[in-house]
C-alpha cells in the first residue's frame, strides 16, 4: 500500500489498482504476507533513514535473518558496497 495508507493489517482494505499485481505462489498465505512486509522495513531503513545511494558502503549486521537478507539483497541490487555479518559460522557461506 506503499506506506501512506493505513490499515495493512486490517481484516479488509482498499488499495490503488497500481499496487496490485497477479501472485502465483506455492507458499501459505501468513508465509506470502511476511515477504513484502520484511522488504518494505529492510526498504525504509534504507532508503527512506540512511538515504543510502549506488556506491556507497552499508554493514549489514544479522545478514542471515529475513531482514538482514531482505536488506543486503536492496542494497546490493542499488548499487551499494555490502559488508555483512553473522553470528553462526555456519550460515556464514550464505553471505
Amino acid at each position: 500500500m506503499g506506506r501512506t495508507r493505513n490499515g495493512s493489517c486490517a481484516e479488509l482494505v482498499t488499495v490503488p489498482t497500481t499496487n496490485v499485481v497477479a501472485v502465483r505462489t506455492s507458499l501459505d498465505w501468513a508465509d506470502l504476507a511476511a515477504v513484502p512486509e520484511v522488504y518494505a522495513t529492510a526498504w525504509s531503513g534504507l532508503f527512506g533513514n540512511l538515504d543510502l545511494r549506488p556506491r556507497e558502503t552499508v554493514l549489514v549486521r544479522g545478514a542471515t535473518s529475513s531482514l538482514g537478507r531482505a536488506a543486503l539483497n536492496l542494497a546490493v541490487d542499488h548499487g551499494a558496497t555490502v559488508l555483512a555479518t553473522t553470528r553462526d559460522a555456519q550460515r556464514a557461506p550464505l553471505l
